[in-house]
This record gives C-alpha cells, sequence and structure tokens, in this order.
C-alpha cells in the first residue's frame, strides 16, 4: 500500500505528471487467478488498508508470509 499512501502525499504538493517512461511489471498475479477476482482483492486490501489494518496483515492477506514475518522482526505493529 506504499504507493498508495506516495501517490496521495505527491498528490497534496503538486498535480499528477505524465511521463514518458515505461514500466513494465509482470502479469502472473492477474493470469493466474483473472480480472474480477485480482480488482476485488486490491480493492478489499486497499479498504482493509484505509480501515487501519495493519501492514503485517496486509502482506499475509496479500500472500506475502516471508515479508509479514521480516515486518514482525522489525516490530512493526501485526493483527
Amino acid at each position: 500500500m506504499e504507493d498508495i499512501q506516495l501517490s496521495v502525499r505527491l498528490k497534496r504538493l503538486t498535480s499528477p505528471l505524465n511521463l514518458s517512461a515505461r514500466v513494465t511489471t509482470s502479469g502472473r498475479r492477474w493470469e493466474t487467478h483473472g480480472v474480477c477476482r485480482t480488482i476485488l482483492k486490491m480493492w478489499g486490501l486497499r479498504l482493509a488498508a484505509w480501515g487501519g489494518v495493519s501492514p503485517v496483515r496486509l502482506a499475509r492477506l496479500y500472500g506475502y508470509g516471508a515479508a509479514a514475518q521480516a515486518c514482525e522482526q522489525r516490530g512493526l505493529p501485526h493483527a
């Protein structure tokens, strides 16, 4: 969710810009789980983050158990 938080903070400083640089990402999750399921999961995670769910819990829900464990080791709050 850090990308969403960063976007919100940047929008407070200036209007968004359209850059010509391209970014390539993997479509693996979309191909594996399908478009509707992936979109619903992403919106659910955003809603959970907005509702105050801890980053560790969000990482687990997203499927990053190892990342959640690393957060716990760093003392971040967890559910």
